[in-house]
């Protein structure tokens, strides 16, 4: 039993003695005195009532307000899974692209060099070509101007 309930027993005990032994108004200084102090205790009793109650009341408060902060915790600890989940998205996607890039980095030099090989060819190739042309301008000197030489048709 709690303090409260075991003075609220007392309190009524002591009422019902009165009252079933035969309380009488007749000025008895003891019944004066004991009366008073049962209403001391009573009026403690009710003080320390009310007291645990204001108390009771910033407990009750106080739970409400760390619900309240736990309620907040578990929605940003959510919050906070989603933003991981995000970054690893973007994590994996930067990491995705950078390997397109370097990809596409390696293309570009493979075509580089390809081109820079036909360029080299077809340098080549003028050159055969112009001496080639040279050839046969020599050629029809020497065997003068009776054969006529096809005309090349142009690249």
């Amino acid at each position: 039993m709690t303090r409260i309930q075991i003075l609220a027993l007392l309190a009524a005990a002591i009422a019902c003695t009165l009252i079933l032994g035969g309380c009488q108004k007749s000025g008895d200084e003891a019944t004066n005195a004991e009366l008073a102090k049962i209403k001391k205790l009573l009026a403690e009793t009710e003080t320390e009532r009310d007291d645990l109650k204001v108390k009771v009341a910033e407990i009750s408060e106080s739970l409400e307000q760390a619900e309240m902060k736990i309620e907040s915790l578990t929605q940003s600890s959510v919050s906070d899974a989603d933003i991981k989940e995000q970054l690893a998205k973007m994590t994996e996607e930067r990491d995705m692209a950078i390997s397109e890039s370097s990809s596409a980095k390696s293309m570009i030099e493979k075509l580089k060099g390809q081109l820079a090989e036909q360029v080299k060819k077809i340098t080549g190739l003028e050159d055969q070509n112009a001496a080639l042309e040279k050839m046969v301008e020599e050629l029809k000197k020497k065997v003068g101007s009776e054969i006529e030489m096809p005309a090349v048709p142009g690249l």
